[in-house]
């Protein structure tokens, strides 16, 4: 096998990994373009010449960019990142054109500008359902919890909209969707609540007059026992201590936590 002929293979090896994966058109297009060429050469300073001149000496690095672009621009188009995915044809067609714009590197700063918006986004949305488990766990008269977890669903909300969207928008897009981890009645359930808290300044009565019917029961029983009452509660305490243990995640939304390293202290 002379020089030509290892040449020609090898381009068609190229050929071939490119045809199989399929995400690579511009670098396939490419190599079978040089490929012609190459057979249609009688002597390797042929070769060499005319890829120089007819511009095979760029262009395989020019294909690869656009197809690095492009992959880039399907990627953010799957995530619903439409002002990204905006990007990345702006610079595929730039690039197309003059192959010396893929030099240019002040696309990247934009990229990594919105890539860190959604970043962000992406932090606030999970803080605004972490809030919401805490509401969802508290009572009225827990002010730190309840209260607390009000105010910090309008602080993150308003967040959001110094970023030009609204927690409305956000939980619409399925790239957050799919970082919250909760089946479709249960997201809905966390969409429904959020709306409404983020007006939602005081408890309700409603929420309230169970409590404070409980605790006027519960008065009357107990206020005459004052001393028994401390009897057993520190019984209680002699018994109890504090657990803390390292919760493990399930595999999936329907698995089970695993509480492992269980360790505990007094009160």
């Amino acid at each position: 096998m002379n020089k030509i002929q290892r040449t020609v293979e090898y381009y068609q090896l190229l050929i071939d990994k490119f045809q199989k994966t399929g995400l690579s058109p511009e670098q396939l297009r490419i190599y079978k373009e040089i490929k012609e060429l190459v057979e249609g050469c009688s002597s390797y300073e042929e070769i060499q010449s005319r890829m120089k001149n007819e511009g095979y000496w760029e262009s395989p690095g020019q294909a690869l960019y656009l197809d690095r672009m492009m992959a880039q621009k399907n990627a953010a188009k799957e995530n619903g990142f439409v002002e990204l995915e905006a990007l990345y044809q702006s610079r595929y067609d730039e690039v197309k054109a003059d192959s010396s714009k893929m030099h240019d590197a002040s696309y990247s700063s934009k990229a990594m500008s919105i890539l860190a918006q959604y970043s962000n986004i992406m932090d606030t949305m999970f803080g605004i359902y972490t809030e919401y488990c805490y509401h969802s766990s508290a009572n009225v008269y827990d002010d730190l919890s309840y209260r607390g977890s009000l105010n910090n669903i309008r602080e993150k909300h308003a967040l959001l909209e110094s970023m030009g969207t609204s927690f409305s928008e956000v939980s619409k897009n399925s790239y957050y969707r799919e970082h919250i981890d909760l089946s479709d009645s249960k997201y809905q359930l966390f969409l429904t609540t959020v709306e409404s808290l983020l007006n939602k300044h005081e408890p309700d009565r409603s929420e309230v007059e169970p409590f404070e019917e409980t605790l006027k029961v519960a008065w009357e029983k107990l206020k005459d026992k004052k001393a028994e009452v401390q009897r057993i509660g520190k019984l209680e305490d002699a018994r109890t201590r504090k657990s803390f243990f390292l919760a493990v995640p399930p595999p999936d939304k329907n698995g089970s936590y695993e509480l492992i390293n269980n360790e505990q202290e007094e009160f």
